[in-house]
């Protein structure tokens, strides 16, 4: 059984559309939301005697925020570009419950740089928790939590809770 991996992710989610109101409600703006994309490379280390995971690497994002320090003047809303390169460590327990075959991960990321179309690049942490069930063949289902708490220009708090099916490539 091997224990050293090398694994790689690339993925893109979509958000929704967003709308910013004013104090006194009466001025609304409804903008599109750029899509997110990221992707990772990690070294994991398998532990076979108590199915433990650990692993360490690198990731990327390029995630949009807006130009919240400009709109509390009054100034229209508007996407700002930010490209933030992470270093990441995390460790995943595998388990069996009813038959099913599972995994828990969790994993921190430090932003080690970043750039930025705003005038202040992001710097920051991000968290992230998944549940994985994994069936016989190669599609995974997962289900994540991921945190963001980053400053810049201002202080960001970023909670997203999402989805996702995985393919097992080689």
């Amino acid at each position: 059984e091997k224990v050293h991996f090398i694994l790689a992710s690339f993925y893109w989610a979509q958000p929704s559309r967003g709308s910013v109101s004013g104090n006194s409600g009466s001025t609304t703006t409804t903008f599109s939301i750029p899509g997110e994309i990221g992707t990772n490379l990690y070294y994991q280390y398998y532990f076979k005697e108590n199915k433990l995971s650990l692993y360490s690497g690198y990731d990327f994002e390029k995630l949009n925020t807006f130009n919240t320090d400009q709109i509390v003047t009054g100034a229209s809303v508007t996407n700002i570009d930010n490209k933030i390169h992470y270093a990441t460590f995390g460790a995943t327990k595998s388990f069996t419950l009813f038959n099913l075959n599972m995994n828990l991960k969790a994993s921190v990321s430090k932003s080690i740089t970043s750039s930025t179309s705003g005038t202040r690049a992001l710097a920051g942490t991000k968290y992230i928790l998944y549940y994985t069930y994994k069936p016989e063949g190669l599609l995974s289902f997962s289900a994540f939590y991921k945190h963001h708490m980053l400053s810049g220009t201002t202080k960001l708090a970023i909670d997203r809770i999402g989805f996702s099916v995985g393919v097992l490539v080689f």
